[in-house]
């Protein structure tokens, strides 16, 4: 576990690298018990608990990565569709043998409550994104969930490998709201959050269309640009809905969607609700 800044980008690169991916104790759960029906277990299933974990879901991805065959000429981007090639058995084997975020912060509530923030604040802006995306259309708008799920896994990364560090950014931003994040992350960490995710992303070889969505700083596709945005607005929604920064969200996702910002508020903040009620049990350890 890290308690001190690392120099720059690419010590933080190495390190996190070679980190052995960490799942949420009620993913290797579920994940227990479809082994123990494995014959019955379908991919869908097992997507489905996947899908449901930021972390696991990155797993699932730098797995395919490191088994791909030199043949398999496309990307797959969807969770189910990576299960299906990969094959149940072996992935059951892999997610059995995860160690569990509960267990890297044993002892450490305040920093398990602080990852857990941002696994609702991910699923709340996936939930989002499969909303916008059909809106406008989208030809396949789970690709726009998964990447807004993914977008910040570095962060979540972080709480599980490195709290006191989080912890230090985390409070630096709650104490002074004009404080912009990248400048926090500088501060403490010696690197900016984003330029370390694209880092990661390219060295687990992610598919490229989520190495896209990812990178902030150089998104300019409507795509990229409404998970770059939907990711924003559920990272302020999350401080409260009266956030003075959710006025430029909706304008920025009503440009891209062609409606007004007083439309995507209206779509938004129910979405909220229901998050509330699929992961009420987040805020427990156990």
């Amino acid at each position: 576990m890290l308690t001190s800044a690392l120099p720059g980008l690419t010590d933080w690169t190495a390190q996190l690298a070679d980190t052995a991916l960490p799942v949420l104790r009620r993913t290797w759960r579920r994940i227990d018990v479809l082994t123990q029906a494995a014959e019955e277990t379908s991919a869908r299933d097992l997507a489905t608990t996947i899908a449901s974990d930021p972390l696991a879901t990155l797993r699932l991805f730098a797995f395919m990565a490191s088994h791909r065959q030199a043949r398999q000429l496309t990307e797959i981007t969807s969770v189910e569709g990576c299960v299906v090639m990969a094959g149940v058995p072996p992935l059951l084997d892999d997610f059995g043998a995860a160690p569990q975020i509960e267990d890297y912060l044993h002892g450490r509530p305040e920093a398990l409550r602080g990852l857990l923030r941002v696994v609702r604040r991910s699923h709340h802006a996936a939930r989002l994104a499969w909303l916008f995306g059909a809106w406008r259309n989208d030809h396949d708008p789970g690709a726009l969930a998964t990447a807004a799920l993914l977008h910040d896994f570095v962060e979540t990364l972080l709480w599980a490998v490195a709290p006191d560090l989080a912890l230090q950014m985390d409070r630096r931003l709650r104490e002074d709201s004009t404080l912009r994040s990248r400048v926090a992350q500088r501060a403490v960490l010696n690197v900016e959050v984003n330029e370390l995710q694209v880092a990661l992303a390219s060295i687990w070889q992610l598919p490229e269309l989520y190495r896209e969505m990812m990178d902030d700083s150089s998104a300019r596709h409507p795509r990229a640009l409404l998970v770059v945005h939907t990711v924003a607005l559920a990272r302020h929604a999350a401080l409260g809905w009266d956030n003075a920064a959710l006025p430029d969200d909706y304008r920025a996702l009503g440009g891209l969607l062609n409606t007004s910002p007083e439309r995507v508020r209206a779509m938004a903040e129910p979405q909220q609700e229901g998050l509330r009620a699929d992961v009420a049990d987040e805020d427990s350890p156990h």
